[in-house]
């Protein structure tokens, strides 16, 4: 699991507004993992989860769910500016 501190940290590159971030890994008890992850972000955070059948999986799966929701958040902010 080495790759979850480079795929976390070039999210957060991606997205400068990223001020903190917490993971977390779970193993669930039907055998599943889990993966958790939330973001802090200037007057804001997002929290998101991902499942998989390993950890990768897990860690992808919360990375796209990131990922969505923090360009959904950017296209949402410029838009507003745009008004």
């Amino acid at each position: 699991m080495r790759r979850i501190p480079q795929e976390v940290n070039a999210l957060v590159a991606r997205h400068a507004g990223i001020t903190s971030c917490r993971f977390a890994l779970d193993k669930s008890a039907g055998g599943a993992f889990e993966a958790h992850l939330e973001l802090l972000l200037p007057q804001s955070q997002v929290i998101v989860n991902g499942q998989g059948p390993d950890p990768s999986s897990a860690l992808h799966a919360a990375l796209e769910a990131a990922e969505r929701r923090l360009e959904a958040r950017a296209c949402a902010a410029h838009t507003t500016q745009l008004q």
